[in-house]
């Protein structure tokens, strides 16, 4: 692109990465803005949870949890920067670690092996290994 002096402008790359998608499980970045903007309202957490389709109990822990300590007031970016924080993993399960753990458990449930009999096959074949 160029302005209106004729100069060159240029423009960062756009990103064509899709944000990780969330499950619906757990509250998104819009309802806890929803939750923020209807708390300002004065609405009650009963009609908050009516409207988002949620329980009452999963808005008022979302509340409690996440009230700026000196403000008194739900802070609904900070809570989502916690959630993204505490979602990520950042080492390998320990199944997926371990290639011997792995391969043993899923020849157990190819013999279809229950995971309690899994279990404690595992215990009995290696004693002392957590």
């Amino acid at each position: 692109m160029t302005n209106a002096q004729g100069r060159a402008k240029t423009y960062a790359p756009i990103s064509l990465k899709t944000p990780p998608t969330i499950s619906s499980r757990y509250l998104s970045e819009p309802e806890r803005i929803h939750i923020a903007d209807a708390l300002q309202a004065g609405e009650s957490l009963r009609q908050i949870a009516a409207g988002l389709g949620r329980s009452p109990s999963t808005v008022s822990r979302e509340v409690i949890r996440n009230r700026s300590p000196r403000l008194k007031r739900y802070a609904p970016h900070a809570a989502q920067a916690l959630a993204d924080a505490a979602r990520k993993r950042p080492r390998l399960g320990k199944i997926a670690g371990s290639p011997l753990l792995r391969d043993a458990i899923q020849k157990l449930l190819l013999e279809q092996w229950s995971p309690r009999q899994i279990s404690h096959q595992l215990r009995l074949d290696y004693p002392g290994q957590p």
